[in-house]
């Protein structure tokens, strides 16, 4: 079953504030199981339900794929970034891009990717510069394309599945005033939580673009 949301397993340096525990929490509807799935730099180790599952198995997100139309892999890494999750699986059942969240406890990660998920299945269809207030309680989020240099960086698993790059998005949360990371008076631990990944960097302005 889906594991609950929630901060229950975040790691506390850097966290992110308890404004966006709390804003994770309150996210709903996620049915899909997710594939934890650890990597370090050099090294990748599949694990489903604490058994880790040797090479020749299986590969368990391709079979999660198809059984379910995505999978989430939740990564943490012995360098110095913060945790992430995002799919595999959208591209290929819906022909929607990929999508990537950064910096929140995995089981919050995991909840975004999986309604985001299911609101996909629906129907529903996410672009690049799109502000969204469908997937927050309360509050916005707003996506940027993936450059590709950034998703071979970050979305190995992605990249392995597909044999190459994929259309993929940045799905970006807002900080306690509903900023974004280009936006003034954000500060610089939430913006380490959310590296951008677009192909240039992001324009600091007042108000929202688009």
């Amino acid at each position: 079953a889906m594991q609950s949301g929630g901060a229950h397993g975040a790691r506390p340096d850097p966290g992110p504030s308890p404004h966006a525990y709390a804003m994770g929490t309150a996210l709903v509807r996620s049915e899909v199981t997710t594939i934890p799935h650890w990597e370090r730099p050099g090294a990748e180790t599949a694990v489903i339900h604490g058994e880790t599952l040797m090479p020749n198995t299986t590969d368990p997100v391709a079979s999660k794929v198809q059984e379910h139309g995505w999978a989430v892999v939740n990564v943490e890494t012995d360098v110095d970034l913060p945790t992430y999750s995002y799919s595999v699986g959208l591209y290929k059942t819906f022909s929607h891009p990929e999508v990537i969240v950064f910096g929140l406890a995995p089981s919050v990660l995991q909840q975004i990717i999986n309604t985001i998920g299911q609101m996909v299945r629906d129907g529903h269809r996410f672009s690049a510069n799109e502000t969204t207030d469908q997937i927050l309680v309360g509050n916005e989020c707003a996506f940027r394309l993936v450059a590709p240099g950034a998703e071979a960086k970050y979305m190995g698993t992605a990249v392995g599945y597909y044999g190459g790059e994929v259309p993929a998005l940045h799905c970006i949360w807002p900080d306690q005033a509903g900023r974004f990371p280009w936006e003034h008076g954000t500060s610089a631990i939430y913006r380490t939580l959310q590296p951008m990944l677009s192909e240039g960097p992001e324009p600091y302005t007042h108000t929202r673009p688009g």
